[in-house]
């Protein structure tokens, strides 16, 4: 079956299921801790969800189809070298998202000729090609100065250069479209004195960006690092002086996820999970080389469907149910910073996704408390039928979505359901459907 596990058992305790589950050709270096807990509560809405779906290019003219990319209902979409191809296609399939132009991506099949022209040789054109810019877009996108200015070949000057073309860039765009002009920046990988070089700065200079942008590509054990990442900015670099703190609207990581970790559903969600405890304003999954194809530019939303078929991946799938989970979420909360946990309710029926998104740490025991079901009107007082599914991890294989497990029926004392996981391997995902028992 699938490779991620082999055998799944079924024991039932004091009313209880144990759902034992044992992997085959697990890693035997994992480490493991001995007790994990999510607390679930079914009657407690949590609002204003900000959703972390977002991609970096990936939507062609016309490919994929309309029906591969409404369910995952974008919030952010970042564009730069071929922004016009999809710019109207994006517009009228996600009126609700935000589109990112990455000026550099403009410039280097324009002026910058592959940028072997930066901005700084000459800024009278570099004024002009700004000035064409804003009257083609007028204001109605964010404004990202520069893609990866820490990258050699990408940015050819020193950062002092960049720090200066981000002010000329800034104060174009605003001079030419005012408010309108929301500016995005540095959009560097996480490199702490790029990071807090630029922010000093933008307070030094008085001139900052509307969002303060980063990428985060880097392999790690676990996704983790993104929260931290975004706490220490805006806690320990922002809020610490005064003119940013006033200015700066947004944090968002324009660019997440590393190339080999990107088709597991587990990291995935691991990266979502985090953006959000990070407080991230909004966020876009990274495209990559495969098989010496760039899945930025062939229809594949950034390597979620496969090349030429265009068929959802395990990546595809997952990215759909975390879109379904940002509906009718409640509240729920780990103990585990690496286990990612939320909770809905969808047509009724109450949906847990669990997912244990680092690759070197196994759990040995794994509880779910449950509270609140009676609030949700389909289901009994007295018991419950539990389904425990997966999304097969397929790498770059079609996948057809969530696979059954196991279910078994629960009895629910004093509107509490008490659900033990036993041997949660690194990188297992699972969702649990409640549903009536009759």
């Amino acid at each position: 079956m699938q490779d991620y596990y082999c055998s799944i058992k079924k024991i039932f305790f004091n009313g209880v299921l144990l759902l034992s589950v044992l992997f085959a050709g697990c890693n035997s270096d994992e480490s493991e801790i001995e007790e994990a807990q999510v607390v679930i509560d079914f009657s407690t809405p949590v609002t204003n969800v900000k959703s972390m779906s977002g991609f970096l290019h990936g939507i062609g003219p016309d490919r994929p189809s309309d029906s591969l990319l409404t369910p995952l209902a974008p919030k952010l979409l970042r564009s730069g070298t071929r922004f016009f191809e999809s710019y109207q296609r994006k517009k009228a399939l996600f009126n609700d998202a935000k589109q990112i132009l990455v000026i550099s991506g403009l410039w280097y099949h324009g002026p910058g000729k592959g940028f072997s022209v930066m901005p700084f040789d000459d800024y009278n054109v570099y004024e002009n090609f700004l000035i064409d810019v804003a009257a083609q877009t007028k204001g109605e996108v964010i404004y990202d100065v520069w893609n990866e200015p820490d990258v050699g070949f990408v940015w050819t000057g020193t950062k002092e250069q960049f720090y200066e073309c981000f002010k000329f860039t800034t104060e174009v765009l605003r001079r030419e479209l005012g408010s309108k002009a929301v500016i995005s920046a540095p959009s560097t990988h996480w490199i702490p004195e790029w990071i807090e070089g630029f922010a000093e700065y933008c307070e030094k200079e008085r001139i900052a960006p509307d969002i303060f942008s980063f990428h985060e590509l880097y392999e790690t054990e676990s996704p983790t690092s993104v929260r931290e990442h975004l706490q220490h900015l805006r806690y320990d670099v922002i809020n610490k002086k005064p003119f940013l703190q006033s200015n700066i609207k947004e944090i968002q990581v324009n660019e997440y996820g590393y190339q080999g970790s990107q088709h597991t559903p587990a990291m995935i969600l691991g990266y979502l999970y985090n953006l959000e405890k990070g407080e991230a304003d909004g966020a876009c999954r990274a495209c990559w080389r495969e098989d010496g194809l760039s899945s930025c530019w062939n229809g594949t939303i950034g390597g979620l469907l496969t090349y030429g078929d265009l068929e959802p991946r395990a990546a595809w799938w997952t990215h759909k149910l975390y879109t379904e989970s940002t509906n009718n979420r409640v509240f729920s909360q780990g103990n585990v910073p690496y286990v990612s946990n939320f909770a809905y309710i969808s047509n009724n029926t109450p949906k847990i996704v669990i997912a244990n998104s680092n690759s070197k740490k196994s759990i040995n025991h794994f509880q779910i408390k449950i509270e609140g079901l009676q609030s949700v009107t389909t289901i009994p007082k007295d018991s419950v039928l539990v389904k425990f599914m997966s999304i097969p991890n397929t790498n770059t294989l079609p996948n057809s979505g969530l696979e059954i497990l196991s279910e078994g029926y629960y009895k629910i004392h004093n509107d509490m359901l008490n659900i033990n996981i036993d041997n949660i391997h690194s990188l297992a995902n699972y969702v649990l459907e409640i549903n009536p028992s009759n």
